[in-house]
């Protein structure tokens, strides 16, 4: 599996668990996730920019045969043809008259947007030199210049000209990127023939070499470029100071102390037994605190914070069964992790966040528990609610989207991904496995369910789920079912009054209500001798505290 987000921290019981929590916590997590897309973001800026070349382009490229007649040299003639200030050669024409044994041309000129051109610099030297004259001649411009002007003068005694180019340094390009010099594959025309030469836009014209035949009195030319790549060493050290800025985020996150968990129902056996870990070396402190209740005897002051009322009370006792619940194990189910701790069984998926934070790639609950996310806990966990043991398992095709039928709730998911996947060292399934959603059966679970992004609401729990990577994650959410009658502490009563016991409806009353008669009394004539609470087939032993 892959795209797992690791920097959790796992909260076990007894090293199984319960659920994971980002550094930082959930909101320290979120923030934490937004850290690091934005600075993988500019780190891949930053690699793309060092690392590949963003050509500097000229800004026309107007065909030179097209330019209009004025802007022809003459026959016979000297002449020199250089741009404006920030204007380079673009492009060359050139038409050859027998009679003349001379050459016309065009030259055509661009500027260039984003640089500046550094002093002109004539090329081989400031005069003209009579040696060319029936030569092969090559003039370059030098490393990091490109040319900017080009003069020319016929000698008639020689029917034939010479050359001279201006250069210029391009500032603005980079010196760590740089391309190198080409040739033109052909030679740009072949002998008495007209040529025009219009290169691309990237492509600058350095220099050029010419060879002259003395029986037909013309020259041959091919011409050599060059690409330039933007200078983007100020935009470089931007990037570097920004994710050194995001750097210290991330460190200021990792180091602060936060919340992973609030208002987290736990058996308080387990509460004892409460730990950390973390998958890397990374010391980690956490501890546990409990909110309580303060009993006070006999008549409670005139104070809300000694006082509880009956509808509290009846909240509390019907939410008494309902806890959060450690995790199936991680060498069960498709995960088959071989790690001994489950910690490192994340490289199999097990509770490990994806997509930022946003989702667990897969989790499994045990029997009588099923999936519930809450913004007051660090992940999606699981919950007590005497779930039913049979389970039911739902396959789909991308996205990993699926409902469990009426009544059942998600006792886990794996693959969230819905990529097929297959076991390696680390675990895993051993075919190819994709999306899979596990459903159990909730008695009496509510038919008020509602679709809701990224969590659900403290008294509900998930029966459905649609993941799409970088897009929704979403829970179909439902009221946990709470119980509605009580089981005494004690399996037997004593000092029980002879009007307390069991009532039944007898009759409606006039007014249209039930009216209730005594059916059982819990009252014996012996005072003496306890009364069972409740008939045999009724009685039920009370679970675990879990205040």
């Amino acid at each position: 599996t892959t795209d797992h987000f690791n920097h959790a921290f796992e909260y076990k019981v007894d090293n199984e668990v319960l659920f994971v929590c980002p550094v930082g916590g959930r909101v320290g997590g979120e923030s934490l996730m937004q850290q690091l897309e934005a600075r993988r973001k500019l780190q891949t800026r930053l690699q793309e920019i060092s690392t590949k070349c963003d050509k500097i382009v000229k800004d026309s490229n107007t065909e030179p045969k097209d330019l209009p007649e004025q802007e022809q040299t003459g026959w016979d003639s000297f002449w020199n043809k250089t741009g404006n200030g920030s204007e380079v050669i673009s492009g060359i024409w050139s038409k050859h008259d027998n009679e003349k044994e001379d050459r016309i041309f065009k030259i055509a000129f661009s500027s260039v947007d984003g640089i500046s051109l550094g002093v002109p610099h004539v090329v081989p030297h400031d005069e003209f030199l009579l040696s060319q004259l029936d030569q092969f001649i090559a003039p370059e411009c030098a490393e990091g210049e490109v040319m900017t002007g080009l003069a020319s003068d016929h000698i008639d005694e020689k029917e034939d000209r010479v050359f001279k180019i201006v250069c210029r340094e391009v500032m603005g390009s980079s010196s760590e990127l740089k391309k190198d010099r080409m040739w033109e594959d052909e030679i740009a025309n072949d002998w008495d023939q007209p040529f025009s030469y219009n290169p691309l836009r990237s492509k600058f014209i350095v220099g050029f070499l010419s060879i002259h035949d003395n029986h037909r009195e013309d020259r041959r030319f091919q011409f050599k470029t060059q690409e330039f790549c933007k200078d983007r060493s100020d935009e470089i050290e931007d990037l570097g100071n920004r994710i050194q800025e995001i750097n210290e985020k991330i460190n200021s996150i990792h180091t602060s102390e936060t919340s992973c968990s609030l208002d987290l129902p736990l058996p308080v056996n387990q509460l004892r037994e409460l730990s950390v870990s973390y998958s890397s070396n990374m010391e980690a402190k956490a501890t546990a605190r409990t909110k309580c209740n303060l009993l006070h005897l006999g008549e409670p002051p005139q104070n809300e914070g000694f006082s509880l009322t009956s509808s509290q009370l009846t909240e509390i006792v019907r939410g008494n069964l309902y806890h959060a619940s450690t995790a199936a194990s991680h060498k069960e189910g498709h995960f088959l992790s071989t790690a001994e701790k489950p910690e490192h069984a994340m490289k199999v998926g097990f509770f490990a966040l994806v997509d930022h934070g946003k989702a667990l790639w897969g989790i499994q609950c045990k029997v009588g528990s099923v999936v519930a996310v809450h913004r007051s806990v660090g992940s999606p966990y699981c919950v007590h609610v005497n779930a039913m043991d049979t389970d039911f398992e739902f396959i789909t095709k991308e996205p990993a989207a699926a409902t469990c039928d009426l009544g059942s709730a998600v006792g886990g998911w794996y693959n969230i991904h819905a990529e097929g996947v297959k076991g390696l060292n680390s675990g895993g399934p051993e075919l190819f496995t994709g999306f899979r959603l596990i459903c159990r059966a909730v008695p009496g679970l509510s038919r008020l369910c509602e679709a809701k992004d990224t969590q659900c609401e403290d008294d509900e729990i998930v029966s459905g789920i649609l993941f799409e990577k970088d897009l929704v994650m979403k829970y179909k959410c439902c009221k946990v079912p709470k119980t509605v009658g009580y089981v005494f502490a004690d399996s037997e009563l004593h000092g029980s009054k002879p009007w307390e016991g069991y009532y039944c409806p007898a009759r409606l009353g006039d007014r249209g209500r039930a009216e209730y008669e005594l059916w059982r009394s819990l009252a014996t004539q012996e005072t003496s001798v306890p009364t069972p609470a409740w008939p045999e087939v009724h009685r039920a032993t009370p679970s675990a505290a879990t205040v």
